[in-house]
């Protein structure tokens, strides 16, 4: 997946989660060797512990 092109599409509305927000700025990114392992940590940033994880390493 190129990034850029994901992350001007969340900016320009055609993503239908983030549609109603806008400038999203990357702030961190993985990278993964499979689509099941970058699944499996999506689904990890997404829980109460991920978050925190996030919040600590950028310094929130």
């Amino acid at each position: 997946m190129d990034l850029e092109k994901a992350l001007q599409a969340h900016n320009e509305g055609k993503i239908d989660l983030t549609k109603d927000y806008s400038n999203w700025v990357m702030m961190y990114h993985e990278g993964f060797a499979s689509k099941q392992e970058a699944s499996r940590r999506s689904r990890f940033y997404r829980s109460v512990a991920g978050q925190r994880y996030l919040k600590n390493i950028l310094k929130f």
